[in-house]
């Protein structure tokens, strides 16, 4: 099978990898990084919506299924968008970077924003003036409940997660964040306050912190706090008051810090109060799984490459593998650019060290030892991949291949036309056509010889099939050969399953038609001449069925005698 590329180990290449599949793009052309949700919040007695973005990864189909760690985003609004963009470029493995997990982000929109993300009711500004706009505030630990006992249990039921969780906030949301980390720091394992507004309440959290922290120092986890350049002052805002709020709750942090709690802050000096979430997040991230991207020489040494990811495990507190897709791809390039097979095996065996229930690994185990030659290891990988996977047809097709396929069918090795029952009308290569990729349809039969076709057993009821008047093959492209409704077309002999046809009686004078690889029937789609051919899975309709009949042999091509 095939996978999209991910890196390109000694340089990149056009040449295709036949190991996985990669995703294709949504079928209605639309570009989608989420989706919006809604729940009802006893908590709050009210209706809140929540977005969601997945991991591309999420619902791959080729690799074992896994579990990610959660970025709860406040602002959801605001800052969706921008948030699972920098998430996917720094964990995707876009160009081989892999700097953080993939992570599952739940943006959460505001409703009242003032009332739900301040610790206190208060109406002071930095400069100790009322603001009537505040007159809503003081619901953070009403909202603070809603995220623990309602918001996170819907997630941690619907989706698969770890028990990692990261809270994000800016401004408001920074207050918030910081004060997530007092009040119920068993909540979350890591926070990032983007340009916090921590003057609130004359510095309301600086005197919880400093009054806590004479009592116990049990905070855990990592915090990122960023300071933006707020200049100038106005009437109603003194910068300096809220820089220096954020500095001194840092430090007295930093002057209790513990093996468990690890925070950094940062100025930046280009960016203001608008400007400062985009790089606060990049940043803040880096810090939090800081360790977690391989070195260079772990990336040349899969028992190496373990034992990093062990010891990332051991930092965050919870198991990381090595993504499986990053590791498959890096045997795929072992193989193909570096030509070193023994590596290449030594990655795939990686794989299936960690993700045992896998069976795309297998199946790259498989074809490796085929292509080095050994034929009892690929026999024993594509039957270990089939074992996992018994829907994997490629396995299958391997296995019989590798074995042998034993003597017989129900046909002779012969020419012979195909008559659609339902129609009437024969298989043939659409205006009698020489050339490649040239439509199978259906035409009433005259004998002529794109409406005759040479089987040639393969053994086990499976044939190659090719048109009499060229000598290629019948076939599905193989961009639509596992594809439901794709037609049939006339391509140059290669042998794969895709040019592959079993032939099984139906019992009535007729036979079935199927491809190897897909397992579809061949079917005429309409009942009048030109009409399109195409597979579909087997209904027994008389669409389906064909009588196979001798045909002469006048006008044969030489290439198909």
């Amino acid at each position: 099978m095939l996978i999209g590329l991910v890196l390109c180990p000694g340089g990149c290449s056009t040449k295709p990898l036949p190991l996985a599949v990669a995703a294709a793009p949504p079928e209605d052309g639309a570009i989608k990084i989420g989706e919006k949700f809604s729940m009802q919040s006893k908590i709050l007695k009210e209706r809140r919506s929540y977005w969601v973005y997945l991991p591309e990864s999420y619902h791959d189909k080729t690799f074992a299924p896994k579990r990610y760690p959660v970025l709860y985003l406040l602002d959801g609004g605001a800052h969706f968008h921008s948030a699972s963009g920098v998430i996917q470029f720094m964990s995707a493995g876009i160009n081989g970077n892999i700097q953080i997990p993939e992570l599952i982000v739940v943006a959460i929109p505001n409703t009242q924003r003032t009332r739900d993300l301040t610790p206190s009711h208060s109406l002071r500004t930095t400069k100790g003036k009322e603001e009537p706009t505040l007159t809503p505030s003081g619901g953070g630990e009403a909202f603070l409940d809603f995220i623990r006992d309602e918001l996170i249990p819907e997630i941690e039921g619907k989706y698969r997660t770890n028990p990692y969780r990261i809270l994000v906030g800016h401004s408001f949301g920074g207050l918030f964040t910081m004060n997530a980390l007092f009040r119920r720091p068993e909540i979350f394992q890591a926070y990032i306050a983007m340009d916090p507004s921590l003057w609130w309440d004359d510095q309301l959290l600086l005197r919880r912190a400093r009054s806590r922290l004479e009592k116990t120092n049990d905070f855990q986890g990592s915090v990122y706090v960023t300071i933006a350049n707020n200049n100038p002052a106005t009437e109603a805002w003194d910068p300096e008051v809220a820089a220096n709020a954020v500095r001194d709750l840092v430090e007295a942090l930093k002057t209790n810090s513990s093996d468990s709690l690890q925070i950094r802050s940062r100025y930046y000096d280009s960016e203001n109060h608008g400007s400062v979430p985009l790089m606060s997040l990049y940043d803040g991230l880096l810090f939090i799984f800081d360790g977690y991207k391989p070195s260079p020489a772990e990336l040349e040494d899969p028992a190496l490459l373990n034992a990093h990811f062990a010891k990332v495990s051991e930092r965050l507190g919870f198991r990381v593998l090595p993504p499986e897709e990053f590791v498959s791809t890096w045997g795929e390039g072992a193989l193909y650019w570096n030509h070193a097979t023994n590596k290449a095996i030594e990655w795939f065996n990686l794989n299936t060290t960690n993700y045992p229930h896998s069976y795309i690994n297998y199946d790259s185990l498989g074809f490796v030892y085929a292509q080095s030659g050994n034929k009892e290891l690929a026999i024993k990988n594509y039957q270990k991949s089939l074992e996992l996977n018994p829907e994997h047809r490629r396995a299958a097709e391997q296995i019989r291949r590798l074995t042998g396929f034993s003597d017989g069918g129900p046909l002779t090795n012969g020419i012979y036309k195909l008559i659609n029952k339902r129609s009437g009308k024969a298989l043939e290569v659409g205006g009698a056509s020489p050339t490649n990729s040239a439509s199978i349809v259906q035409g009433r039969y005259a004998n002529g010889s794109h409406q005759q076709w040479k089987f040639t057993s393969q053994g086990d009821g499976y044939y190659q099939i090719t048109a009499a008047h060229t000598g290629k093959a019948l076939a599905l492209s193989s961009e639509d050969a596992e594809k439901q409704g794709a037609k049939l077309v006339q391509r140059p002999v290669h042998g794969r399953a895709n040019q592959i046809w079993r032939i099984i009686a139906n019992g009535d004078g007729t036979d079935r038609v199927l491809n190897e690889h897909s397992g579809l029937a061949v079917q005429a789609t309409h009942g009048t001449n030109n009409d399109g051919v195409n597979q579909w899975p087997w209904e027994t309709g008389d669409q389906q069925k064909w009588r196979i009949q001798p045909a002469g042999a006048a006008g044969v091509h030489p290439e198909a005698r």
